[in-house]
C-alpha cells in the first residue's frame, strides 16, 4: 500500500480543482502553513 489517509479534505479534493477558487485556496493554504512548510516542499 503506497498511501492511506483516514480523513477527507474537501478543499484539496474538490475546491482546489475549481480554476479561480483553487488558486486562491492553494495560496491561502501556503500562507497559513508558514515558511517551514514551504522549505520542506522543495
Amino acid at each position: 500500500m503506497a498511501l492511506h489517509r483516514d480523513y477527507w479534505d474537501a478543499a484539496e479534493e474538490l475546491y482546489e480543482q475549481v480554476p479561480l477558487l483553487g488558486g486562491l485556496l492553494r495560496w491561502l493554504k501556503r500562507r497559513i502553513a508558514g515558511p517551514a512548510a514551504q522549505l520542506s516542499r522543495d
